[in-house]
C-alpha cells in the first residue's frame, strides 16, 4: 500500500511538472482551441441536458443523452446528443 501511495504521488508530481512546463513554454498555444470555452448562450439541447426542459430519455450516460423526439418523423425517432457543449452552439 505504501508503494502505491508513493507511485501515485510521484505520478501526480510528474504530471503537474509536465503541465507547468507546457504552460511556461506556451505549448498550449499550438493546440487548436486549447483552453477555449463556448461562451454562446444556452441552446435548447443544453437546457434538456441540464434538466431545465423535460425530455423522454431513452438512454443516458456521462457522455450522451438519448431521448425521444417530440415532433417525430417516424415511430421510433430518437435523438442522441453529446453532453459536451463544445461546438453545440453552432447548430441552429
Amino acid at each position: 500500500v505504501h508503494s502505491i501511495v508513493l507511485s501515485i504521488s510521484f505520478l501526480s508530481n510528474h504530471i503537474s511538472g509536465v503541465l507547468k512546463g507546457w504552460d511556461d513554454g506556451g505549448r498550449w498555444d499550438t493546440i487548436f482551441l486549447a483552453g477555449q470555452r463556448d461562451k454562446d448562450p444556452p441552446i435548447i439541447f443544453d437546457k434538456i441536458i441540464a434538466g431545465e426542459i423535460l425530455a423522454d430519455a431513452v438512454r443516458e450516460n456521462e457522455r450522451v443523452l438519448a431521448f425521444k423526439d417530440i415532433n417525430s418523423a417516424a415511430p421510433a425517432h430518437i435523438l442522441v446528443f453529446p453532453k459536451d457543449r463544445y461546438g453545440l452552439s453552432n447548430l441552429r
